[in-house]
């Protein structure tokens, strides 16, 4: 399958997809929050048992990123270094995920990634398995139109919020993505 992945559904509802295989897999999610000092981190982990916990994350201001991981990890504290997803060692076993935070007015899209081109056996069947399950949900539709555009092998479950694409996580920016966006394209965010 593809190396990188769009898709436009609500967080909680993808995780619920992800579930069943990253048990199977063996593989673990990671949500990374951005602190105000540079090069500081903090890594939650995704449990099946309180998925609320996790998916919370993803509406705080500092969420950064989320991961999919198979590496064996010894426990969290091991993967609050900064960078830690993108070493070598780690780097084969691991699929980036951004995106997905849902406002009243819009979806944000889910933007996943193999980090390498030659990925260890094993994520690399998770992540495939991945997007055939998510291609699959019921009244998924291929394509859907950002601003003027439209676009192809993009898939989305119908919503009347705008879709807009995942956030490039600038702290330079004032205000919110949302904000941003929605001004970029001529939407009023009032």
């Amino acid at each position: 399958m593809a190396i990188y992945f769009w898709i436009s559904i609500p967080i909680d509802d993808f995780f619920h997809y992800s579930n069943d295989l990253m048990k199977k897999y063996n593989v673990s999610a990671y949500v990374e929050m951005i602190g105000d000092k540079p090069g500081e981190r903090k890594v939650d982990v995704y449990d099946e048992n309180d998925p609320e916990t996790f998916i919370k994350h993803f509406y705080d201001p500092n969420y950064y990123s989320f991961y999919f991981s198979c590496y064996p990890f010894l426990n969290v504290d091991s993967v609050k270094e900064f960078g830690t997803f993108y070493t070598p060692e780690i780097a084969p076993f691991t699929v980036e995920g951004n995106g997905g935070v849902e406002t009243e007015k819009t979806r944000e899209q889910i933007h996943l990634r193999q980090i390498q081109k030659q990925p260890d056996k094993n994520i690399q069947r998770f992540y495939s398995a991945l997007q055939r399950k998510l291609i699959n949900i019921p009244g998924i539709q291929n394509s859907y139109v950002m601003d003027k555009h439209e676009y192809k092998n993009r898939y989305c479950l119908p919503t009347s919020k705008i879709i807009i694409p995942h956030n490039p996580h600038s702290r330079n920016m004032k205000g919110s993505w949302e904000e941003y966006y929605l001004n970029s394209i001529g939407h009023r965010t009032d």
